[in-house]
């Protein structure tokens, strides 16, 4: 269930990223719809090419080792993006939040994945993801009132927040077990 939470934090952060950084750069740092797409191209890129890094420092180091410096590098990027009013500071933002993100992304799915039973493997990873989901549509009308309501910044920086949040409360009560590729539990024999 914790890292359901995380992971409900994940895919907010990427839902609510993707509502309010277009408008934040269209409104307060000026870009046009060129130069936005290209700045989402360079996030995107990022995360692409830290997948296989990712997953190497969770068989390095562990989930919850690759979980909370990785979150906690996505609020600084979420904060900086909030900090910015032009072109060079919020791109280079955007990139630390791309870094970020990147080498959250495949944490929590592997967790999830390792610590289902292997006969439930199928259900619980429908749950998790389903909290997932929950928070990729929460999200935009949520930062969307507090953009009207509070401005972009508490906005923007709300889905590093959650983020770190989720993070900390998965380091600090998910159970103590390192889990990696290594330690994964094998298949079940009666799986196709």
């Amino acid at each position: 269930l914790l890292i359901s939470l995380v992971n409900f934090a994940v895919f907010f952060g990427r839902s609510g990223r993707q509502t309010v950084l277009p408008l934040f750069a269209d409104a307060h740092i000026g870009l046009g719809e060129g130069a936005i797409g290209l700045v989402f191209a360079l996030m995107a890129g990022m995360n692409l090419l830290l997948i296989i890094p990712a997953g190497m420092m969770i068989d390095r180091v562990g989930v919850k080792a690759t979980i909370l410096p990785s979150a906690l590098l996505s609020l600084v990027g979420f904060s900086l993006v909030a900090a910015t009013d032009t072109v060079l500071p919020f791109v280079l933002a955007t990139m630390v939040l791309g870094v970020g993100s990147g080498l959250l992304g495949p944490a929590p799915a592997a967790y999830a994945a390792q610590i289902a039973p292997a006969d439930r493997r199928g259900a619980a990873m429908g749950l998790f993801r389903s909290l997932g989901d929950v928070g990729f549509v929460i999200a935009p009308p949520l930062v969307g009132y507090l953009v009207d309501e509070a401005g972009y910044g508490i906005a923007i920086v709300l889905n590093g927040v959650m983020l770190a949040a989720s993070a900390v409360i998965f380091v600090a009560f998910a159970g103590k077990k390192r889990i990696s590729s290594a330690t994964a539990p094998a298949p079940s024999a009666n799986v196709p």
